[in-house]
């Protein structure tokens, strides 16, 4: 299987789902946590979210414009990107490689089934794949609006996040799935 290749059809995520790999790329950081933060805020391609380049950035109409990838459908010709995410543009690191998410070396972040259950694990979620983020928000994408959904959107998922520095009650499965009780001293 290639680095492309999934091990299933994409899914529809749950919004409480989707603000758990937010939540998830929060803890863990550049390169591979902002890129699931920004994948699931703008909705953008899986390969081409791993492949941006700042080049691909339109910073003053506040749009990415995705590069077509082998092995994915045609991206759209631009997708907004909400101030939530510009935010995350500007913390990254260091934007003096090619990529965005880059490696040390400054290559593009490798896609791989370790760093998805990486991602998975810190969310809870099970079978992860990124193309269901992307699954989840094409429908809603298909129209005129796309700047005020991708902006609903952001603020509904980053209402479901808890602060910084304190628990992830909001974006914990619906109460019909038992939990662990905690361990008492």
């Amino acid at each position: 299987m290639n680095a492309t290749s999934y091990s299933r059809p994409p899914r529809l995520l749950k919004e409480h789902e989707v603000a758990r790999v937010v939540a998830a790329g929060r803890r863990l950081g550049y390169p591979f946590g902002t890129l699931a933060e920004v994948m699931a805020l703008t909705g953008g391609p899986p390969r081409a979210a791993r492949f941006m380049r700042w080049t691909d950035i339109n910073r003053e109409e506040a749009v990415w414009t995705p590069r077509a990838q082998k092995d994915e459908p045609a991206p759209p010709e631009s997708l907004p990107l909400v101030p939530d995410v510009l935010k995350l543009l500007d913390a990254v690191p260091v934007q003096d490689h090619t990529y965005v998410f880059a490696g040390p070396t400054g290559k593009a972040c490798a896609d791989n089934a370790r760093k998805r259950a990486v991602i998975a694990k810190a969310a809870g979620l099970d079978n992860f794949e990124f193309a269901d983020v992307w699954h989840t928000l094409q429908s809603d994408l298909n129209h005129p609006e796309q700047r005020e959904t991708l902006e609903n959107w952001a603020s509904l998922i980053l209402s479901m996040i808890a602060p910084p520095n304190q628990p992830d009650t909001e974006t914990s499965p619906p109460a019909d799935k038992a939990q662990p009780e905690p361990a008492r001293d």
